[in-house]
Order: structure tokens, then C-alpha cells, then sequence
């Protein structure tokens, strides 16, 4: 992994600055407050701080607790928690790099695999190898855990707050993704959403919480409604989606691939994606429907003509075994009225049902019963 750190510009979409650190790979980064600084978390648990202005490196610390699976800052990068394969999660003070705090559970013995901040700052979530999602409070005095959910059948790689703080969001590498009440104890059942054809490795709530992102190693970019579990969208992408995030006004959506490209995408907006759903979804049922109507038709078709074919057979039967000069006038006389006869039963059902499937089923009628001979 590159232990370079690219600064863009957003409008042109150009790199401005390369902060070079390390041989290791970046696991996180966040701009300061006044964007006169950039700090980076590296995989080898070192943490960097960058002078914007000339590229320098301001500070460079060892990292606590082994090497770095995941790490994140708090909204306001006054915090950053950095996951480890020691089974514990520190709690760091961005002002000096002081630990302030070890996140830990004793029941768990596997590596974490993914973190996330609340918008307060107040909480922290965390998804573990072993499929586990669990939830710690951080403010107010010593760290303590506050849920731990079972639910994933293997790693988390991703998990993020809903803007409001009431749900979070976890992704998995068994292909699903999860919505959690953070505050729930009592390991209740979550939301899945299904769709993803392989591991998820990110997902991104937009700016009014009402929009879910989750990429995915199939290759999308899905976009969810977790109010309702639909899926809303499909973007497909190139190589395996990485990472992912909505724009600040929720119209975009920013992914990272496994090929080192990125790549924004147009979001279209939640009303219009379900009304077009409902549309679709109204067609499909009209669709179905005639359909049906077309196979009753046709069964009813198939019936008359065979009802007909089998009354032909009939008359002529008794027809050879009477007198000829009294069976022709009948015989005439009962074929004009059986074919009439068929054609309004099968004439008053299909005025009562007409579609365009069942109007051809008609159609086809007519012209067999106009070839049964007499």
C-alpha cells in the first residue's frame, strides 16, 4: 500500500499536493478545523500531522496497541478511535495525540474490523471480525459499552451513524447490510437490506439521514431507502467499490475503487426514484394481469372449439344412422346454430374482459370455429 496522501481540488478535480509519509498504507485522514492542517492515521498505527502550507511535517507519532485494522475521526477532529489486531479500540485527544482511553470487551477475542463516531461525538461504533456491531459511549468520564449486537455471519468491514444518531449502519462480508438501534441492549433484530452479490466494504448515510450508500466487492454502488428496505438505484462500477460518501447537499455520491480511480456519481433524488418504482411496479401488475386474462381466454377458446368439434362428431354419427332426407334440414339447421351459439358465449365474455390479449384470443376463435367442418 502507498503511504502517500493526496490533497484535490474539488472543482477541477486535480491533485494539488502529495504529503508523502511512510512505506504504510493511509487508514484515515481529516482536515483541520481552519484546513491549515491535514492528519493521517497509518496502518502501522503511526499518526502524521501536515502543514498545508508547505507540505512539512509537523508531528510524528508511534502508535499504541499494534497495528492498525481501521481508525476515524470524530466530526469535529477534536477525536479520533483507532481499531487494532489486539481486540481493542483507543481513544485519542487530536490536540496532542494523547491516548485518553482503551474501548475493550473481554468476550471478544477477534480483531476490529471497522469504527465510526457519532455526530455528537459522544458515541462510538465498532464492527468486529467475527461478525459482531457494538456500541460505546466515550464522553462523560471512563469509556463503557453500551450494545453489542450479533447479526453478521463474518467481518464488518464498514459501520456509520445515521446524521441524527438514532440508527447505525453496518456492512458485512456476508453481502448484507444491517441498520441497528445503537442504544438497544437487548440485541434486537435489525433491518437487512439485500442486494449486494458479495462482501460490502463501505456504506455512507446522505446529509438528511432519509438516503443509504453501500459499495460493494460485485462491483455497485446501491442506493437504499431504509425507511421502507427498498432499493432505489444501481450504480455500476468498473472494479470493486471500497469506499463511497454523498456530497454535502446529498446530490452526489463519491466512490473508490480497487484500481486506485475515483468516481462521482449523479444521485437522483428519493421521491422521484419511488415514484418511478411505483410506476414500475403498477405495469408489472397490468402486465400480469392481462396476461392471465390472456390464458383464460385462451383456455376458453380451446374449450368451445373442442365442445364444438365434439358436437360435430356427435350429429354425424346420428346423422349416418337415419334416414338421409331428415337429418340434412337438422343437420343444416344445428350447425348454424351451434356455431352461432359458441360465438356469443365466447362474444359476451370477452366484451365483459376485453384486453388486447384476451380480443386476439378472439380473434383466433372465430377463424377456428370458421374451419370446423360440417
Amino acid at each position: 500500500m502507498s503511504g502517500a496522501m493526496l490533497v484535490w481540488q474539488v472543482d477541477e478535480w486535480k491533485v494539488v499536493q502529495r504529503l508523502e509519509s511512510s512505506n504504510y498504507g493511509v487508514r484515515a485522514c481529516a482536515f483541520s478545523h481552519g484546513g491549515a492542517q491535514a492528519t493521517a492515521m497509518l496502518s502501522d498505527g503511526t499518526l502524521m500531522q501536515w502543514d498545508l502550507d508547505d507540505g512539512k511535517v509537523l508531528r510524528r507519532i508511534a502508535g499504541k496497541g499494534g497495528w492498525i485494522r481501521t481508525c476515524c475521526f470524530s466530526h469535529d477532529t477534536a477525536l479520533a478511535i483507532s481499531g487494532s489486531f489486539d481486540h481493542s479500540l483507543a481513544l485519542w485527544n487530536v490536540a496532542d495525540w494523547e491516548a485518553i482511553g482503551l474501548l475493550e470487551d473481554p468476550d471478544c477475542t477477534t480483531s476490529v474490523d471497522s469504527c465510526c463516531f457519532s455526530p455528537d461525538g459522544t458515541q462510538v461504533g465498532s464492527g468486529w471480525m467475527d461478525g459482531s456491531v457494538r456500541v460505546w459511549r466515550v464522553s462523560g468520564g471512563k469509556p463503557a459499552l453500551v450494545a453489542s449486537h450479533q447479526g453478521h455471519t463474518g467481518s464488518v468491514f464498514c459501520c456509520e451513524f445515521s446524521p441524527d444518531g438514532t440508527t447505525l449502519a453496518s456492512g458485512s462480508i456476508d453481502s448484507t447490510v444491517k441498520i441497528w438501534n445503537p442504544a438497544d441492549a437487548d440485541r434486537s433484530v435489525p433491518q437487512i437490506l439485500e442486494g449486494h452479490l458479495a462482501a460490502v466494504r463501505c456504506c455512507s448515510w446522505s446529509p438528511e439521514g432519509d438516503l443509504l450508500l453501500s459499495g460493494s466487492v460485485d462491483r455497485t454502488l446501491r442506493l437504499w431507502l431504509p425507511s421502507t428496505g427498498q432499493q432505489l438505484h444501481v450504480f455500476q462500477n468498473d472494479t470493486p467499490v471500497r469506499s463511497c460518501c454523498f456530497s454535502p447537499d446529498g446530490n452526489l455520491a463519491l466512490s473508490g475503487s480497487g484500481d486506485a480511480t475515483i468516481q462521482l456519481w449523479l444521485v437522483p433524488s428519493a421521491i422521484s426514484l419511488v415514484a418511478l418504482k411505483q410506476e414500475l411496479e403498477a405495469a408489472r401488475l397490468e402486465k400480469t394481469q392481462a396476461e392471465k386474462e390472456a390464458a383464460r381466454a385462451k383456455h376458453l377458446a380451446e374449450r368451445t372449439v373442442t365442445s364444438a368439434q365434439e358436437a360435430v362428431r356427435v350429429f354425424k354419427a346420428e346423422q349416418a344412422a337415419a334416414p338421409s332426407g331428415v337429418m340434412e334440414l337438422a343437420g343444416s339447421r344445428f350447425a348454424t346454430v351451434c356455431r352461432w351459439y359458441l360465438v356469443g358465449v365466447v362474444l359476451l365474455w370477452t366484451l365483459r374482459n376485453l384486453r388486447g390479449p384476451a380480443l386476439a384470443a378472439l380473434k383466433m376463435l372465430l377463424a377456428r370455429l370458421r374451419s370446423i367442418p360440417i
